[in-house]
């Protein structure tokens, strides 16, 4: 059985194309998981390019992700020197740096894996990544380290991986933007219905990282409660790893081979029909005379052009599928 909580090298590696499908919160409304190891830290990219779609043949507006190296690393892309052009350019038009939005940021999120209750897997139960806002992260890290309020020895509801969580998407009317990305929140809380040992594990289980190690009978006990025969086996026959799923670019070279393929589509539109990129044109000769070809210079002529949701589709060269983030702080 695979270490449930774990953040790195919890699981077997197996290398792919594109990896995995990560989850992501598109739709207004309650998602239920069960988190089963993480969270890993994700810094990327999400850009609007143009892909060809292989079903259909079409050429689409999509979007592509590139993960980057954590700025704690020190290291800088081309990304971001082509985010701070964007916002001198805002800068110099007048945008509040308060205001200031670049399609070019990065952008943080908290990968974990999960098991879904909302979705399957061939009649099986769910198991895959999912990308998390920082805000429900680190609501389910406070979660799983609240006191007992009939044992101070003991955990409320326990680990992350002995209760299910509610993860609500919602807008919040009392924002008044007309940036779709700036009202929408998140909330999450344990399923009452769905917390077998409550009360019932020791808060040593999260306050000491080898307290499962040292006590495996303990770990297979809870185990056996907090999941079903079903769940283990979907558990135990997922094979990725998260630092299979995390991987960044560590070079500009790399970077520029991956917007050879699926460049910069300035020209981009959200699902209002409103420009993606502000300031287009004068953002157009500044990235021109870095001398780079980083540019779509043109748009095709029988272009689909793909809905732009606050979580739109989009794929990568170094990524799993993915969608486009939320401008939340993630």
């Amino acid at each position: 059985m695979k270490k449930l909580g774990a953040t790195t090298q919890e699981t077997s590696k197996e290398e792919t194309l594109y990896g995995p499908t990560i989850g992501r919160f598109k739709e207004i409304k309650e998602y239920k998981h069960r988190c089963l190891s993480g969270p890993k830290r994700r810094e990327a990219v999400t850009y609007p390019t143009f892909r060809r779609n292989f079903e259909t043949h079409e050429i689409e507006a999509s979007y592509n992700t590139i993960i980057l190296p954590p700025v704690s690393t020190g290291i800088r892309s081309i990304f971001d020197k082509l985010e701070a052009i964007d916002k001198k350019i805002q800068e110099s038009s007048g945008i509040d740096k308060k205001s200031m939005y670049s399609p070019l940021s990065r952008s943080t999120k908290f990968v974990y894996i999960v098991l879904s209750r909302d979705l399957e897997n061939e009649g099986k139960p769910w198991v895959g990544p999912w990308e998390y806002p920082i805000s429900v992260s680190r609501t389910i890290t406070k979660l799983q380290a609240e006191e007992s309020t009939k044992d101070s020895s003991k955990l409320r509801y326990g680990p992350y991986w002995t209760w299910d969580v509610i993860v609500e998407k919602f807008e919040d009317k009392n924002i008044k933007s007309t940036d779709k990305r700036r009202t929408i929140k998140y909330t999450a809380q344990v399923d009452p219905e769905c917390m077998p040992l409550a009360g019932k594990i020791s808060k040593k289980a999260v306050e000491e990282a080898d307290f499962f190690d040292n006590n495996p009978e303990l770990f297979e006990k809870y185990l056996s409660t907090a999941f079903t025969p079903e769940e283990i086996e979907a558990i135990n026959a997922y094979s990725h790893s998260l630092d299979d799923i995390v991987v960044p670019v560590t070079s500009d070279a790399e970077i520029l081979a991956i917007l050879a393929e699926f460049p910069i589509n300035l020209q981009a539109t959200d699902d209002a029909g409103n420009d993606v990129f502000k300031f287009k044109k004068q953002l157009a000769l500044e990235i021109r005379s870095l001398g780079q070809n980083l540019l779509a210079e043109h748009v095709p002529a029988e272009t689909k052009q793909l809905p732009v949701e606050d979580s739109a589709s989009a794929t990568s060269m170094n990524t799993p599928l993915v969608e486009e983030p939320d401008s939340q702080g993630w």
